[in-house]
This record gives structure tokens, C-alpha cells and sequence, in this order.
């Protein structure tokens, strides 16, 4: 029936993309960035029924060295973004440490001199 046909075709398609060593890598890309239709995206001719009479993507394997390239990128951008918020972070607790250890220096040097006797606090002061 076709009810049973449009169910299972996804499942008998699942493993389309591993069907060779072109398409494999790419579809592993694609997943890490959290894409599922890999397939639909670039081999739509063969992946589902209803796209039989569309035109399969021009400049495919231009299309896919682009793709490629792009994620690339974009994971060496997104790293550096997180390590300049990370740096900038630890910019500001570092200076806060600094701030916060003159402090206790301060408090330090007041204790010792509460505890010294007042004759000897007269003769230096």
C-alpha cells in the first residue's frame, strides 16, 4: 500500500549516504553541525520518491568542497570566539584578584600595627 511505502521509504534510505566513500564523509560533516537531511540537500534524485522530477543539485562536487570549507571555517571562527570570551574572562578576574589582594595587604599591615604596643607605634610615627 502506499501508506506503507511512504513509511518505510525513509528507513530503507538511511543509510543512502554511506554508500560510498564520496558521500560518507560528507554526510558525517553534515551530521556534526546537527543537519539531518543530508540526503534531500544533496542527492535529492535518489534519496526520496516525490523528488523524482526535480533536477539534482548542479556543481555537485563544487557544491560539496563548499560545503566542506564552510564548516571549516566556521568551527575555526567559533572556537576563536569562545577562547576571546574565555581570555576576556579571565582578564577580569585577574584584575579583580589583584584588587582584592591590595586589599588584604592593607588589612594586614592594619592588624600588625593594632597589635603593636602604643610606645613603639610613638617613636616610629
Amino acid at each position: 500500500s502506499r501508506f506503507r511505502r511512504t513509511l518505510l521509504a525513509p528507513a530503507r534510505n538511511a543509510a543512502f549516504a554511506f554508500t560510498d566513500l564520496y558521500k560518507a564523509p560528507l554526510k558525517v560533516f553534515t551530521m556534526m553541525t546537527g543537519e539531518v537531511d543530508f540526503d534531500e540537500l544533496f542527492f535529492p534524485n535518489e534519496t526520496t520518491a516525490y523528488s523524482r522530477d526535480h533536477s539534482s543539485v548542479p556543481h555537485e562536487g563544487w557544491v560539496a568542497a563548499l560545503y566542506v570549507f564552510f564548516l571549516l571555517l566556521m568551527g575555526i571562527i567559533v572556537m576563536n570566539l569562545l577562547i576571546a570570551l574565555s581570555v576576556g574572562d579571565v582578564e577580569s578576574v585577574r584584575e579583580r584578584a589583584a584588587l582584592e589582594g591590595y586589599i588584604m595587604q592593607v588589612d594586614l599591615h592594619l592588624n600588625l600595627e593594632s597589635m603593636l604596643p602604643s610606645y613603639v607605634l610613638r617613636k616610629f610615627w
